[in-house]
């Protein structure tokens, strides 16, 4: 007869069929200590985000409540949503700077998240930790770019583009003057002089190349399709941020250069780093 592993007394014939090894009352017993455990590290895990925590004792808690139930999933995650709630609030203001990395950083090794778990969280706020970062002055330079850099020439971000042109659309309109004649079966030709001239009916953005905007140290550098345009920093007037793009007045172009991509904010932060650091 097979007995508990729990507390030594004989299991039932079901029991045994269904493969258990610890009775109904034991089973009970530890369905409420992980509960408890649950509820425990749950409450760990909020306090060690929260400022000024005493983060020894909050990973003590949380190891112990880990070793007692090493293979739930539940914990897992929840120390990883304490990371991301934490990493939300550290750059909800756009700004990253170093003592609040190095809470970030304790409150990492607090909770035990390991760096494969910290990846994907990092993933998800890649342009949002960006921008906190440039913000902050503390932008890593790119070690992998396409664009042939000069001497002493560092880039802190590469993302595809889109170089837009505003056209004016034209309308011909005009009318004939003459006489028309029959040429029969009911048919007339007009014969005499057309005049018209060519209106402007409005205006259109169209994609006029697409390719890689790279912001450097020095410049800005659009490598397109069909051509290539540079933007040193000496030459910029005013440069706009939106959205989904951005936009450059130069003091030796009359039009402005307006470059479509998916996160306007990320070139606004690295193009105001680069120009803060050369300034």
């Amino acid at each position: 007869m097979t007995a508990c592993v729990s507390c030594g007394k004989s299991l039932g014939l079901l029991d045994e069929l269904r493969g258990r090894t610890i009775c109904a009352a034991c089973s009970a017993k530890q369905t409420l200590a992980e509960h408890a455990d649950l509820a425990e590290y749950s409450s760990a895990a909020a306090a060690v985000i929260a400022p000024e925590a005493d983060l020894a004792a909050l990973s003590a808690r949380m190891r112990a409540a880990e070793q007692r139930n090493p293979r739930s999933t539940a914990l897992a995650k929840m120390r990883t949503d304490a990371y991301r709630q934490l990493l939300g609030q550290l750059i909800d203001d756009a700004m990253l700077t170093e003592p609040e990395q190095q809470r970030l950083d304790s409150a990492q090794t607090a909770l035990g998240v390991s760096e494969v778990e910290v990846k994907p969280v990092m993933e998800a706020s890649l342009d949002d930790l960006f921008v906190a970062l440039a913000n902050a002055g503390r932008v890593p330079a790119l070690t992998d770019v396409s664009l042939l850099l000069k001497k002493g020439e560092v880039a802190y971000l590469q993302r595809g583009a889109q170089l837009l042109k505003q056209v004016t659309l034209h309308e011909f309109r005009g009318g004939s003057a003459g006489i028309s004649i029959p040429v029969g079966a009911g048919v007339r030709v007009r014969v005499g002089q057309f005049r018209g001239h060519s209106v402007a009916v409005g205006e259109q953005v169209q994609v006029q190349d697409q390719g890689v905007l790279t912001v450097t140290s020095t410049r800005v550098v659009f490598a397109g399709a069909k051509r290539s345009i540079e933007i040193p920093y000496g030459k910029v007037l005013d440069f706009k941020g939106y959205q989904d793009g951005v936009q450059f007045h130069l003091s030796n172009r009359v039009e402005a250069l307006s470059f479509r991509l998916a996160h306007g904010p990320l070139v606004v932060a690295a193009v105001n780093y680069a120009i803060g650091r050369t300034s």
